[in-house]
């Protein structure tokens, strides 16, 4: 995966296996399935937290979107990170709760229950100057009227 504007520059997630990015940016979140228990993990597990058992997992792709669940909005961070920022939980169609960061969109524009789309960025504070590193997070999705 090496799509930077920088060919020198390596593109990596910031942890292997969460998710696969192609080069235009846009991917999909890993998980997977208990076909036993009828049960979504994110990230993606070997055992099943339900039944214990490992013969029924799949590993699939993810719906893109979602609904917001809840949200909070950060006004004191660590030193080198921007605030305010916001953070929530988004409910995909496949049964799952994801955490994330919540981009392109201001704390007074959040509603609990607006649909939520995936997107990828580049890393806060990465400072590697031979690799980029990504990190998935939601945006609202744009409804052209």
């Amino acid at each position: 995966m090496s799509f930077s504007k920088d060919a020198s520059k390596n593109v990596k997630p910031f942890r292997e296996g969460l998710f696969h990015v192609d080069e235009d940016k846009t991917g999909y979140l890993i998980g997977s399935r208990c076909n036993r228990c009828n049960l979504v993990f994110f990230p993606s597990r070997d055992i099943c937290n339900n039944c214990f058992r490992d013969d029924q997992i799949k590993v699939l792709t993810l719906s893109k979107t979602g609904i917001l669940h809840t949200f909070t909005t950060v006004y004191q961070s660590r030193p080198g990170l921007k605030v305010p920022y916001s953070i929530g939980f988004i409910d995909l169609k496949d049964g799952v709760r994801i955490f994330a960061p919540l981009f392109d969109v201001t704390a007074e524009e959040l509603k609990i229950g607006m649909e939520m789309e995936l997107m990828f960025r580049n890393m806060i504070g990465a400072s590697d100057q031979q690799e980029e590193t990504l990190v998935y997070g939601f945006k609202p999705v744009k409804r052209d009227f």
